[in-house]
């Protein structure tokens, strides 16, 4: 538990991951919004203590310099998340069908949701998801992210954990995200 202390994720993204996953080697992440290699990463953790891979994107290419020599570059890619034709990127970057962990979180909030949208939910699953709605931010009340993201992540199957297990990992957690497993990938009896 000591090595959670060094996790650099903001909300413990990593350790939730970590811990749903069973310490799993080896995996796989997507990543939408990755900024910086180290400070605020969702996934640095995963890479460097857990052998882990991914396709990250950001649309700052001051972002995506940070990770020159810090981190792999590989499937690092600088572009509009709204932009993107996601089957096409997966293709291209080898993308499992099976995904251990997505990582939402774009700025402003509202293109969080329409990017997720893009993504080809038919096509490949996702074991573990962290999805940043930022429903304390009050100039976004207006467009429901959180009821409208949790709608469709209901739609499409997926658990979403709930708030009280979220505040065990970083206190007022709901107010700003929502985690989710996909039932046929992960024993959802852990969370309740």
């Amino acid at each position: 538990m000591e090595d959670y202390l060094i996790m650099p994720s903001d909300c413990s993204q990593d350790r939730f991951v970590v811990d749903t996953l069973n310490q799993h080697k080896n995996g796989f992440w997507v990543e939408l919004g990755c900024q910086g290699p180290i400070q605020s990463s969702n996934t640095h953790i995963l890479e460097v203590d857990h052998g882990w891979r991914g396709l990250s994107i950001d649309i700052s290419q001051p972002h995506i310099n940070l990770w020159e020599g810090v981190r792999s570059t590989e499937h690092l890619v600088c572009a509009d998340a709204l932009a993107l034709d996601y089957t096409k990127l997966f293709e291209d970057h080898n993308v499992p069908e099976v995904v251990d962990y997505l990582s939402v979180d774009l700025e402003p909030p509202p293109i969080t949701f329409t990017a997720l949208k893009k993504i080809p939910f038919d096509k490949y699953k996702f074991k573990t998801i962290t999805f940043e709605h930022d429903h304390y931010r009050q100039e976004y009340l207006h467009y429901n992210l959180r009821e409208d993201s949790r709608k469709f992540f209901e739609s499409i199957g997926y658990y979403k954990l709930p708030d009280a297990f979220l505040n065990e990992y970083h206190t007022n957690l709901p107010i700003s995200e929502d985690w989710y497993v996909h039932p046929e990938l992960v024993d959802v009896s852990m969370f309740k």
